[in-house]
């Protein structure tokens, strides 16, 4: 039966009060304005004996319940929106994050004795008076429902993990951006960046990201594929007609240009003394004599694209490929003298940790550790399935990795979980490099060069 109001004679639909006074219904709106008189027959009386009388005292519990669960269920859909943004949920609860799951384990635990209460307390009331049977059950399923979201919220948020990983996602601090288009860079001795871009140009960009100077004199027309800085005033370019172009910093100027390859030439490295290594996107791999422009050695190659080549020590040097291998090759011999396989898709990037330790990066979302003595991987680093187009060794083993999506990702070469993870670009990352410890410098297909501070904890 439906309950009205004796005071506004509207309808009352979530919390009807009976005063003891006069025995007289109210909403909870009046109820609660009461000081110490009755709003219907102006009695004066105590508001914890209105309070106290059974009838009262069940609804006001199931209408305090009702506002609980309400806000229960609003939080728990607060968490599922933001779960991997926690430090929005602590804001949200006011309670610090060392004492997160502690306050839903003493709010569970009060529940639940709570629950047990009520039920007595209904039983004991229950045989002494007559009470709304439908009422008492609305209680207890109430309490019951609170119980089980914050049970949800407990068990499918893992919120020392989410604090974690919030803490290892705050670990850094953007401080530089630059709006320039580049595809790969190197640093020089002063650790500004020489850049270059697919649209033909080579330009010399400051340290912390304010201005750039362009190197080339004018564009090339030619996508310009890999660059490696040379002593302080010289560059070496790869291009997409297959050509290797020098350049000098200060005079701006081409200063040599070898016909290297029939396709682009993708990658570059420079051996010691006079030397580098080329790698074209036919998969053709090539030593030449830098000063001369002469081949010393053409190599057997790869069968597709080569994507990255990195010295491992004197006479040694790692390529990868869109054939999925990594191969090992000596400066001496025109064939390589061992093979790494184990990725099922591209090989972007390949870089040294030792002389008998690599790691690579793949299409297939895997960075592997290579033992070069064996040739087997000994380690799999992985986070999810994007690709990872780019790598780096910074500082105390800490493996970093520009990924397909934009984000930049550091490993723990030690513990092989990762220690920071930014969301650095809105597209893939193409390059990036640690400029001196606790400072990273990625560039992306979004145009943007970003310089990093990261801290570990």
């Amino acid at each position: 039966m439906e309950s009205k109001c004796e005071y506004c004679t509207k309808s009352i639909e979530t919390c009807p009060l009976t005063l003891k006074c006069c025995g007289y219904t109210v909403c909870y709106d009046h109820y609660k304005d009461v000081a110490t008189k009755c709003p219907i027959c102006n009695c004066r009386f105590q508001l914890d004996e209105c309070v106290s009388m059974l009838r009262n005292e069940i609804n006001l519990k199931i209408f305090s319940f009702k506002l609980q669960i309400e806000n229960f269920k609003l939080l728990l859909d607060e968490f599922k929106q933001i779960q991997c943004q926690p430090e929005i949920i602590l804001d949200k609860l006011q309670v610090k994050d060392s004492t997160m799951t502690h306050w839903l384990n003493k709010e569970i635990e009060s529940l639940q004795i709570d629950l047990i209460e009520t039920k007595t307390n209904l039983f004991i009331q229950d045989t002494m008076n007559k009470i709304d049977s439908i009422a008492k059950t609305e209680l207890v399923e109430l309490i019951n429902r609170r119980l089980e979201i914050l049970k949800e919220i407990n068990e499918n948020f893992n919120f020392e993990q989410k604090i974690l990983e919030y803490k290892q996602l705050k670990n850094y601090q953007l401080i530089g951006c630059l709006a320039h288009q580049i595809h790969k860079f190197d640093f020089n001795s002063n650790k500004d960046l020489i850049a270059s871009s697919l649209d033909g140009r080579v330009d010399q960009i400051d340290k912390y990201l304010t201005k750039y100077t362009n190197i080339t004199s004018c564009r090339t027309k030619l996508n310009v594929l890999s660059v490696k800085c040379f002593f302080d005033d010289q560059i070496i370019c790869g291009l997409s007609d297959g050509k290797i172009r020098i350049w000098s910093i200060k005079r701006k100027k081409c200063i040599e240009s070898i016909e290297a390859h029939k396709s682009g030439v993708c990658c570059l490295d420079i051996m010691k003394g006079d030397f580098l290594v080329s790698g074209s996107c036919g998969g053709g791999l090539k030593l030449w004599n830098r000063k001369t422009g002469h081949v010393k050695l053409v190599y057997d190659g790869h069968e597709f694209q080569i994507n990255d080549i990195d010295r491992v020590s004197k006479g040694v040097f790692v390529t990868c490929s869109n054939d999925k291998t990594i191969k090992i090759w000596n400066l001496k011999c025109r064939n390589f003298i061992k093979m790494c396989e184990g990725h099922t898709s591209i090989v972007n990037c390949v870089r040294r940790l030792s002389e008998e330790v690599i790691l690579s990066g793949s299409c297939d979302g895997e960075i592997r550790v290579w033992d070069l003595r064996k040739c087997n991987c000994v380690k799999i680093l992985k986070d999810d399935n994007l690709s990872i187009m780019c790598l780096d060794i910074g500082f105390k083993g800490l493996i970093i990795a520009g990924t397909l999506d934009g984000r930049i990702k550091c490993w723990d070469s030690k513990e092989d979980k990762i220690k920071i993870c930014i969301d650095a670009h809105e597209s893939a990352v193409t390059c990036v490099k640690q400029s001196k410890p606790g400072f990273l410098v990625s560039c992306s297909n979004d145009k943007n060069i970003k310089l990093w501070k990261i801290n570990l904890l």
